[in-house]
């Protein structure tokens, strides 16, 4: 069983470091169950203006496509990483 991610702001892989700190940024808000065939899901919202996204709008993905890594490059990376630098999240907390 795939583990769970903690609630949290993360990068997804396409994050532009040289952008501004939120650029594909998301606030992980916890996971869910789908009703139909029981597939875990992670329930999450960019911090990232978009014509398509609001600010109070919530993205799900199944866990297992959360959870994995990608080939960018020749190497594999995490499709989401968790944020640890303390200074980027005390900036991430604005968004909210």
């Amino acid at each position: 069983m795939l583990r769970r991610p903690q609630k949290g702001f993360y990068y997804h892989f396409k994050h532009d470091p040289t952008g501004l700190e939120n650029n594909f940024a998301y606030e992980v808000m916890g996971t869910a169950i789908h009703t139909e065939d029981k597939e875990v899901c992670v329930v999450y919202r960019p911090l990232y203006k978009s014509s398509f996204f609001g600010k109070n709008n919530f993205l799900i993905r199944p866990l297992e496509n959360f959870t994995e890594k990608m080939k960018v490059d020749g190497k594999f990376k995490k499709r989401f990483s968790l944020i640890k630098d303390k200074k980027i999240l005390a900036r991430l907390r604005r968004y909210k």
